[in-house]
């Protein structure tokens, strides 16, 4: 994967973690913004909502840190899964 590529995939999950992480830390007042994944995790009973939900925002925090930190490569369309993903989340949090 060329860098251009591998950079704009960087700057598109960071964009979608942070997405989460704001509506999350504005709907819920919980510094998100400020909290790796893990912490996330190890924190659920923060986090009033449904566990499908959370399982399901957690899965797209992983992938986002897999693409940002290790270089994972995603494909396009996992790429729209993941942003329809992320939308339909907040439409029902």
């Amino acid at each position: 994967m060329d860098t251009y590529v591998r950079a704009n995939l960087s700057k598109f999950y960071s964009e979608i973690s942070y997405i989460s992480k704001k509506f999350i830390e504005e709907k819920f007042y919980i510094y998100t913004l400020e909290m790796t994944t893990e912490e996330i995790k190890k924190n659920r009973s923060l986090f009033l909502f449904d566990d499908v939900y959370f399982s399901k925002w957690l899965s797209i925090l992983h992938q986002a840190d897999l693409v940002k930190y290790a270089s994972n490569s995603i494909s396009f369309e996992k790429m729209i899964q993941d942003k329809n993903k992320l939308e339909d989340l907040i439409k029902l949090i």
